[in-house]
């Protein structure tokens, strides 16, 4: 991440390789906070040094070129935070679960951005 890096800050990120990262919710959720209703989304990030705008779209294409100029369902603020040990490969990994909430991790060289998830 950063002015000099594959994923510049400031501008919009597929968050993952190659294609749009699909989501699906099985209900309607909130993410952090933003009520998004049950189905299939597109996630684009756009990264900072302190936070991230997290920007879910109705997926339709894998091409995430096709969401540059979409309107958001739903677009959030989450913080970032530096991690000690990099993380070679981007993941998205989910902790902290409940029968009704859980925390999805963005995890990518030495930063986590943590998302609440939670069931409606």
């Amino acid at each position: 991440f950063g002015t000099d890096g594959l994923v510049p800050f400031g501008q919009m990120w597929r968050t993952g390789a190659n294609s749009a990262t699909k989501v699906t919710f099985s209900d309607d959720v909130e993410i952090n906070g933003a009520k998004v209703t049950k189905g299939s989304y597109a996630l684009t990030t756009i990264p900072t040094t302190s936070s991230w705008t997290v920007n879910l779209y109705p997926y339709e294409a894998s091409s995430w070129s096709s969401y540059k100029e979409a309107e958001a369902t739903a677009s959030v603020q989450a913080a970032s935070t530096p991690i000690d040990e990099s993380v070679e490969s981007f993941m998205i990994a989910f902790d902290n679960l409940t029968d009704n909430s859980a925390i999805m991790y963005l995890m990518w060289e030495k930063t986590i951005v943590p998302i609440e998830v939670k069931v409606k």
